[in-house]
């Protein structure tokens, strides 16, 4: 992707990157996976790759909900229903919405 030429135009900084302060700023955090050469890896485009890491990190908890959306490229409700469409939980027991509920309930009282 990177060229001799000092023109930063072929620099493509994508939304979920947006993050960052500066171009210089998502080459310095950006992190290059090498895949072994295999056929089978081949038919996958790096979107694909991107969703089904987000995924599996999301789904052992090694990144946050946000972070695996960001690095899904894709917005928060979208990889809400993609983690849907997978039977991938947030994580939440219905005790918790309770106890939020219960809170909420104690704020409008008081």
């Amino acid at each position: 992707m990177a060229t001799s030429d000092t023109n930063e135009s072929w620099i493509n900084v994508p939304d979920q990157l947006s993050c960052f302060a500066t171009k210089p700023d998502v080459l310095a955090s950006a992190m290059t996976l090498t895949l072994p050469d295999e056929p089978a890896l081949a038919a996958f485009r790096e979107d694909q790759l991107r969703l089904e890491l987000a995924c599996a990190l999301y789904s052992t908890r090694g990144i946050s909900r946000g972070l695996a959306g960001k690095l899904a490229g894709m917005d928060v409700d979208a990889f809400e229903a993609e983690l849907h469409a997978r039977s991938i939980s947030n994580g939440l027991k219905p005790s918790d919405l309770d106890a939020d509920l219960a809170v909420f309930d104690k704020l409008l009282k008081a």
